[in-house]
């Protein structure tokens, strides 16, 4: 279940990326290059999704199971976090 969750907010984070450039906002923490490149920002969130399981996998092999349970749930409560702001940002405006 949480690294469905991992993969649904990361999902969400790249819609309200796209949706908060189409509002004109820019995005503050990843290059332009990246952001502005549809398989490239998606290769991002595909592979931020597939270390993070990678991760957690490792710490669930190795018997860290309360360790990868509140990373998980860290690394989705940060994610769903900014994909709301992103889409509570007002649009911005044309000078």
């Amino acid at each position: 279940m949480l690294f469905s969750g991992i993969a649904v907010v990361r999902g969400m984070d790249y819609a309200s990326t796209r949706n908060m450039q189409a509002r004109g906002r820019q995005e503050i923490l990843i290059p332009d290059d990246v952001v502005n490149n549809s398989a490239g920002f998606a290769s991002l969130e595909a592979a931020a999704t597939l270390t993070s399981v990678g991760i957690y996998y490792i710490f669930h092999r190795t018997g860290h199971h309360n360790l990868e349970r509140w990373l998980s749930i860290g690394h989705i409560g940060v994610t769903a976090f900014g994909d709301v702001r992103n889409y509570c940002l007002k649009t911005a405006r044309p000078r």
